[in-house]
């Protein structure tokens, strides 16, 4: 992913002096969303070993190239790009597309967006070779570029790169020992929870499709029949019950290495027994009272 170009920063500064990062919208991988995220966290984390850029701010320039979408996708990108979502100071934004047709959309898009986008947006419409030149009036140069795009294969012209790479993947080693402690599943805080760890609270869009919240709610699916099966109110069933809550918290624990975490103040911890067992008792109950009432 670092080798294909696709989002990379220019070693050489616009005439301002501004570090200049180029994405190649064209080149993204969406079937392996989670390197891409990878690649492009690892690369704005280059901006922290240099002061002066995060001073200076960052020129951004996104290359639509060939994009094979309609033009309505890319002023959608347009309108809805997070100009803080990066980890610098994003000073302007250059777009680049082939296809001159836009520039009527564009206009008429200029007038609705927020005055922050319309003032730091400029867009190049055109072939590469003239957007290459048009950006060439605002200091800042395409030839120099890491990685360049040939009959649809990346080629590296910066020597610099693979050093970059491996300066990166130590970093990365170091960053997986020091957080391997918080990874084991004994741990009673995290860093950040594992893949079959279950997220406590009301995180709605992380508790529905977190593997480990999918997971729980398999197990409990599997085990709301049993739980159906004791709607009595006897003492003797309510014993039951809970002995089955237990079991499944154990099923969890032992079986799968799962914890049940809850975020506190930007922290992870594992949740007390006493308030799991609460929750799969609530939840078996919920399902058990859903699958009811339909029968009825």
């Amino acid at each position: 992913m670092f080798r294909s170009g696709m989002y990379q920063f220019l070693p050489k500064n616009d005439r301002s002096g501004r570090a200049v990062a180029i994405t190649r919208v064209s080149h993204w991988d969406l079937s392996d969303y989670k390197a891409m995220a990878r690649c492009l966290w690892y690369t704005d984390s280059v901006v922290e070993d240099y002061p002066d850029i995060q001073q200076r701010g960052v020129v951004s320039i996104a290359d639509f190239g060939r994009w094979i979408f309609p033009p309505i996708q890319v002023l959608h990108f347009l309108a809805t790009y997070p100009m803080e979502a990066t980890p610098f100071h994003d000073v302007c934004n250059h777009i680049l597309y082939n296809d001159s047709a836009l520039d009527i959309i564009f206009r008429r898009l200029r007038k609705i967006l927020r005055d922050d986008n319309r003032m730091r947006m400029r867009l190049h419409l055109g072939s590469s070779l003239e957007n290459e030149y048009s950006l060439r009036t605002y200091g800042i140069d395409m030839s120099r570029q890491l990685c360049t795009f040939e009959g649809g294969e990346s080629h590296i012209q910066y020597d610099g790169i693979e050093e970059s790479i491996r300066k990166r993947q130590q970093l990365d080693d170091e960053w997986n020992q020091s957080e391997e402690p918080y990874r084991d599943p004994s741990s009673l805080t995290a860093l950040f929870p594992n893949p079959q760890d279950i997220i406590m609270g009301r995180h709605k869009l992380s508790t529905v499709t977190w593997s480990g919240n999918v997971l729980y709610h398999k197990v409990i699916e599997q085990n709301v029949h049993r739980y159906i099966a004791l709607q009595s109110t006897t003492a003797l069933d309510r014993i039951e019950k809970t002995f089955m809550s237990l079991e499944i918290l154990h099923l969890f624990r032992n079986q799968y290495k799962a914890r049940f975490l809850s975020l506190k103040e930007r922290s992870w911890f594992v949740v007390d027994d006493s308030e799991i067992q609460k929750k799969i008792s609530t939840s078996l109950r919920t399902l058990a009272r859903n699958i009811t009432s339909k029968k009825k």
